[in-house]
């Protein structure tokens, strides 16, 4: 890759898959969206970055931005609501924890 500007169009790949995030129309309500994987490259896979805090032209690596769809204008967000945890999330250290081995 090579240096990214603010609002410079760009697809975001998925490591493992190797395919795009892409925002598609839902299929009972053309209205509403939701985000995908895709292994096409069309506009449903083309987003810009915003920054929160503008300090340069480039997008660093420590960098807060938000994030537009560009066929929609549709913005990425987080929801509203908690996420949901898993049951018992923090483990007591044992004798299997990391916390056990000796550096």
């Amino acid at each position: 890759g090579e240096v990214m500007r603010w609002e410079q169009r760009c697809r975001l790949r998925h490591a493992c898959t190797r395919q795009y995030l892409a925002l598609l129309p839902k299929e009972n309500d053309t209205r509403q969206y939701e985000l995908s994987l895709s292994t096409h490259t069309g506009l449903s896979t083309v987003f810009r970055m915003f920054p929160v805090i503008q300090e340069g032209d480039h997008i660093t690596f420590d960098s807060y931005c938000r994030i537009e769809h560009v066929e929609s204008g549709q913005w990425l967000h987080a929801l509203t609501t908690d996420y949901p945890r898993k049951a018992n999330q923090w483990i007591s250290p044992s004798a299997t924890s990391m916390e056990r081995l000796e550096w």
